[in-house]
């Protein structure tokens, strides 16, 4: 089970903070640390030896995530029109952005806080293709847990890029996009065909393989997104569904506390 909520922060700050709050639970974890008949007394599982279903337990999985992040123009690129834009229109508006996030972990009895910062730089090319890098975990991200065990997650650089393509005499707009995790070589990849500018099919692949597919239906300050999540047969929890609806906060505003007539 996974729960995301997120919106931009605008007080305190001339541009927005991005703020996303995430929870992932895994419920009815069977704990069968104390369920073994033993027989010879080596804490292990051989021949007919057996568990004993009255003595296994259950646990849950939690985790909490908190992510803020911001982005900054640091190459702003010619306004349209000018001669140096006639002449640069190869490159637009670089940006570069950076996120904290801090995780709470929470498996059975025992917790793990962690800490970590992502950077990325994004540029545009031929107005349609986006193309750019990040680095997950630049300084080294770590969980230490309450029995003194600590994990350590290694810098991780990632490069990608995206385009849309208008489909000649179909009102159709193709979306691309492909990135590659440098040291791993793993890649993922994905497709989405916008109709209408209202409804979105989309098909894509992770970095471990797995497939998915899903349907968007889009609005100016609405949108509602499903997802089926194609498990591998070596799996036994079966396919994933997933649902997402999000709304801009000035439709709400605007709804709680209408413009005054003068």
């Amino acid at each position: 089970k996974s729960d995301l909520i997120s919106f931009p922060i605008y007080k305190f700050t001339s541009k927005p903070f991005g703020f996303i709050l995430i929870h992932e639970e895994v419920p009815g974890i069977p704990d069968t640390r104390y369920a073994l008949l033993d027989e010879n007394g080596d804490g292990k599982l051989n021949g007919n030896e057996r568990l004993d279903s009255k003595n296994v337990t259950e646990f849950s999985q939690h985790q909490w995530g908190v992510y803020l992040n911001r982005a900054w123009v640091i190459n702003k690129s010619p306004s349209m029109g000018s001669v140096l834009s006639q002449k640069s229109v190869l490159l637009g508006d670089v940006i570069f952005g950076i996120g904290v996030k801090g995780l709470i972990h929470q498996l059975g009895s025992h917790t793990g806080t962690g800490f970590g910062l992502d950077a990325g730089l994004r540029t545009l090319f031929w107005k349609r293709v986006q193309a750019g890098i990040l680095i997950q975990d630049v300084f080294t991200s770590w969980l230490a847990w309450d029995n003194g065990t600590k994990e350590i997650v290694t810098p991780r650089v990632s490069v990608g890029i995206s385009g849309n393509y208008d489909l000649p005499l179909i009102p159709i707009t193709l979306g691309l996009m492909a990135d590659i995790i440098i040291e791993s070589e793993e890649f993922r990849m994905g497709m989405e065909w916008t109709i209408k500018e209202n409804i979105q099919i989309r098909f894509g692949r992770n970095e471990t393989g797995i497939i998915s597919t899903g349907l968007g239906l889009v609005w100016s300050d609405i949108e509602i997104s499903y997802a089926l999540q194609f498990e591998p047969e070596i799996s036994s929890l079966g396919n994933s569904h997933l649902l997402s609806f999000s709304i801009n906060p000035k439709l709400i505003m605007s709804k709680i506390s209408p413009p005054l007539d003068n």
